[in-house]
């Protein structure tokens, strides 16, 4: 057997593939490797099989040769623009109530919610307790409900689902390169066991993974995943404002935004421009350097008041003390953590998975932008936030001690609806009145 474990990250701009080995000092990224994907992943959706396979082949070979052996199995993500959140509750009548509860009940239990009826397009993703009660006892996590005893066991869940397409697209995927998968974790809790600490997790602690097309966000209480977020746009959405608005090429917007982009524009020099020479040494094109930085200004301004917006929500259910800790490759635009200060508050911090893997890990593991990819692997020598591919198993009819389950009012809710880019110029902020309408509405409002 081998003592490698892979994990494949299907990224909006690229395919990374990871392999990493426990060691005595932790686990240790023993080889990373990723493929440009510039259009076979939208939203975090496969949307062109060919070109997805064509890359990810590419990245296995190089880490198989790596390690010296066949990749044939990979922990992989699981994201896109519609994921949705049912909050439900299930009451269990114990027949012997004076057992002592286990954990291999609740676990029972918890796989039975797969069964949990959705959208017949869509299918589950995770499922997630929150807390149970037992007779008069209320409000207990799992390793408290544990060796009480009682009649009416009711257990909270949180559910998490979408399009079936997701996965059938990453099987035909990953069955052309001869991979079956081992595991699914959703990516922003695969980013948040990378990054966040233990004490974080416990205390209460918001997580965000700014990626090219999305923004991904985890909030974790109690070592407890409360709720997942997907945020239509991200790192790409600023690329398109630049181009929109100074109407040069997209290569020559992304290019320009990586070298010289800052977030903030009293950090930038007044009367300054960036000269656009071609590789024949020809000016193609000319862009006045504060007005570079007033249209990053605004669209990170309205990537970090959709944040602000979430963490508002969530603090309804109580503070998080640990504040928001962000990853993602638009943390290295200039003056990001500033602003994103002046949005979220002071307890907010930039993180890329160093802690968690040896410092003798493959160097680009330690990036912010290959948190998801990181935490996949962690989740493989770890249960812990995930999710297996087991748990979905098929129940052929509800056990008699089991009552139906009740789900809460707040229904579907879903991530989603807002494209990133705009005709409008970006030199101006948007108004926030109508920003989230399509986003966080009260249709669309996740958990």
């Amino acid at each position: 057997m081998s003592d490698f474990i892979t994990a494949i990250d299907f990224g909006s701009s690229k395919v990374a593939v990871a392999v990493g080995t426990e060691t005595s000092e932790g686990m240790k990224v023993v080889s990373f490797h990723s493929s440009p994907l510039p259009n076979g992943i939208k939203n975090g959706e496969i949307v062109n099989e060919g070109r997805v396979i064509e890359a990810l082949k590419a990245a296995l070979e190089a880490a198989s040769s790596d390690i010296g052996e066949e990749i044939t199995k990979a922990i992989i993500n699981i994201s896109g623009k519609f994921l949705f959140c049912d909050e439900i509750e299930s009451t269990i009548i114990r027949n012997i109530s004076s057992q002592y509860v286990t954990e291999e009940e609740l676990e029972k239990h918890r796989r039975e919610r797969y069964k949990f009826s959705v959208d017949p397009a869509n299918m589950i993703y995770a499922v997630i307790p929150q807390k149970y009660d037992i007779d008069d006892l209320t409000g207990y996590q799992q390793h408290e409900i544990i060796g009480t005893s009682g009649k009416h066991l009711k257990a909270y869940y949180k559910i998490f689902h979408g399009k079936a397409t997701l996965l059938s697209r990453c099987k035909k995927v990953l069955s052309a390169c001869g991979v079956e998968i081992s595991k699914i974790v959703l990516s922003p809790i695969a980013s948040a066991r990378a990054v966040l600490t233990e004490a974080e997790m416990e205390n209460g602690v918001m997580l965000v993974d700014i990626g090219r097309g999305l923004t991904q966000i985890a909030v974790v209480r109690k070592g407890i995943v409360t709720d997942v977020r997907i945020i239509p746009f991200g790192g790409e959405s600023i690329t398109v404002d630049i181009q929109t608005v100074t109407s040069i090429s997209a290569k020559w917007s992304e290019l320009i935004k990586l070298k010289h982009g800052c977030c903030v524009e009293e950090f930038t020099p007044e009367d300054k421009k960036l000269i656009l020479r071609g590789n024949d040494g020809i000016i193609e094109d000319e862009v006045s350097l504060p007005k570079l930085t007033r249209i990053i200004e605004a669209r990170t301004s309205e990537i970090l008041e959709a944040i602000k917006y979430v963490k508002e929500e969530n603090e309804l259910q109580g503070k998080l003390p640990a504040g928001v800790v962000i990853t993602g490759g638009t943390c290295y635009l200039e003056g990001f953590l500033d602003l994103a200060k002046v949005f979220l508050g002071n307890r907010t911090r930039l993180a890329a998975p160093r802690g968690c893997i040896t410092i003798d890990s493959h160097e680009k593991a330690q990036d912010t932008f290959s948190s998801t990819v990181v935490g996949l692997l962690l989740e493989g020598f770890s249960s812990k936030l995930s999710f297996t591919e087991a748990d979905r198993v098929k129940v052929s009819a509800t056990e008699t001690d089991m009552e139906t389950d009740k789900k809460e009012v707040k229904g579907k809710k879903e991530s989603g609806g807002r494209k990133g880019g705009s005709n409008k110029d970006k030199d101006q902020k948007r108004g926030w009145g109508t920003l989230f309408e399509g986003i966080f509405s009260e249709n669309n409002d996740n958990c």
